[in-house]
């Protein structure tokens, strides 16, 4: 089930654009794990000028969840490409911890050798640490070229479509 920003913000009493920019001012602190998910949920409410309940950051909490597990087709589709061509993969993710739980469970994560979460590093990108903290060969690269000072060792997914023309 995809769930929208939208059904997110309506959960929290507020517009779309209301609940975006209450949404990500912490987020990075929430990944980091330096904020558990009740804190995390009443800076969001205080950014909004109420607070939440339990019952209110539960139901935020499943959305939010629910709100990273869309993946797309096609991003599957090379992930499953790449593992059965045997690339060792490696996912390194900024993610809470009940994200990178569930995110863990998906069938997709099967075909990575390392799973790499934010919220276990202490660490989230775009912070250097947050691959200095990781062995060599568990470094990756980021998506985008500019990138430099995150590449370690590692190849992304978009070097390996250019290597086979599919980019």
């Amino acid at each position: 089930m995809s769930v929208s920003r939208g059904e997110s913000g309506e959960a929290a009493g507020c517009t779309v654009a209301e609940f975006g920019d209450a949404y990500w001012p912490y987020r990075l602190d929430y990944d980091r794990a330096v904020l558990d998910a009740a804190g995390y949920w009443q800076r969001v409410a205080g950014n909004l000028g109420r607070s939440f309940d339990g019952a209110q950051i539960a139901e935020l909490a499943r959305l939010d969840i629910a709100s990273w597990m869309h993946l797309q087709e096609g991003t599957v589709a090379l992930i499953e490409d790449m593992a059965a061509a045997g690339h060792r993969l490696a996912l390194l993710s900024n993610a809470p911890a009940d994200v990178a739980e569930a995110v863990s469970g998906l069938p997709v994560a099967a075909h990575f050798e390392h799973l790499i979460f934010s919220c276990f590093l202490k660490s989230a990108k775009p912070d250097p640490e947050s691959t200095e903290k990781l062995p060599k060969q568990q470094k990756t690269s980021g998506g985008r070229p500019d990138d430099e000072r995150r590449r370690g060792g590692g190849v992304s997914a978009q070097d390996l479509l250019r290597r086979e023309g599919r980019l």
